[in-house]
């Protein structure tokens, strides 16, 4: 390690180094080192000619007050394990977010398995991020779908709702025309609209299946889009009858509103940008208005303040927000190690 080490935006040889190392450090390959490719800046590492660390930058907005606001989101980034141990990962993050300041970043955050990495760099977590997982039984006895008309795929009126809900927010992302399309192949998600007969749609709602257990299935809800209580409600139904083989429906993290007090366990950190030409990271936290998911801003039906909750490792998927809780529109599965 006595060669001095480099940063600089990857060229094709770069990138492809850059994507075996990520495989060798994640022990998989990482699909979004491929599929974000053209929307992505990639930072890397060099060390005598050859690439030790690295990452990917997206320039997005979030919704704060309504307003889109440019975000810097970090992530697929990783080490050498034969470089770890040296603080490489400081440098790489100032490195990685500097290009992102330059284009106009304002606010940044990470969500990251490394808790310890991530307050030693600045950032802050005001609050935590949740999932929750639900007994199917619990949603059939509790439910009715009453007179909503359910309907399979997505349509631009039902993007438009999602946009106005996000934006009644603080923090979900303002997704760019390829996020969808990209989301949808990678978790492989079914989308479904929800509307009363003859109405506007006033619901979306995205899943995925997995298998649990000997002939079993698990539900795994991604968005959750409710314009009020009623919609919200016949999308719980319609999840309690979706699939017979499934004990729970899980939502994951920022599919639903916090409903409890944050425990002492922290999964999500977050902090502003410094400004150009400031080492490292402001430790002050973004701490905006608390911001939700489901039912635009109804109150979240009563089984979830009773069935178990489960707090979800940080990072490992998420992308970084700049928010208190991780928003409700599930950015792209980054991590950084």
């Amino acid at each position: 390690m006595n060669q001095r080490l480099t940063f600089a935006p990857a060229d094709d040889g770069l990138w492809e180094q850059y994507d075996q190392l990520a495989t060798r450090a994640y022990g998989h390959r990482i699909g979004d080192i491929t599929h974000l490719r053209e929307h992505a800046d990639l930072q890397v590492g060099v060390r005598g000619g050859r690439v030790v660390a690295g990452g990917l930058g997206l320039l997005v907005d979030q919704f704060f007050g309504g307003a889109p606001v440019p975000s810097a989101c970090l992530g697929d980034g990783c080490v050498a394990p034969e470089e770890r141990g040296e603080h490489l990962a400081t440098d790489l993050a100032t490195e990685r977010l500097r290009p992102l300041i330059e284009r106009g970043a304002v606010i940044s955050a990470i969500v990251t398995s490394s808790t310890g990495y991530a307050r030693r760099l600045g950032w802050e977590a005001p609050t935590g991020v949740l999932a929750w997982a639900v007994a199917t039984d619990d949603l059939k006895r509790s439910f009715a779908s009453e007179d909503f008309k359910v309907e399979h795929g997505l349509t631009d009126e039902a993007e438009a709702l999602q946009r106005d809900l996000a934006r009644q927010w603080n923090g979900p992302v303002h997704r760019p025309a390829w996020w969808t399309r990209w989301k949808q192949d990678k978790s492989n998600l079914t989308t479904y609209r929800f509307a009363r007969s003859g109405h506007s749609t006033t619901g979306l709602l995205s899943l995925t299946t997995k298998r649990h257990e000997r002939h079993g299935m698990g539900l795994v809800v991604h968005d959750f889009w409710a314009a009020g209580q009623p919609t919200a409600a016949a999308m719980l139904a319609f999840l309690g009858r979706h699939n017979t083989r499934a004990r729970t429906i899980t939502f994951r993290r920022g599919a639903l509103p916090p409903l409890t007090p944050p425990s002492s366990t922290d999964s999500a950190t977050t902090a502003p940008l410094p400004k150009p030409g400031t080492p490292g990271c402001s430790a002050s936290s973004t701490s905006p208005r608390p911001s939700g998911s489901a039912a635009g801003r109804a109150t979240s039906p009563s089984p979830y303040r009773s069935r178990s909750r489960t707090r979800t490792a940080t990072g490992a998927d998420g992308c970084s927000r700049s928010r208190p809780e991780q928003p409700r529109s599930s950015p792209p599965a980054f991590r950084d190690r």
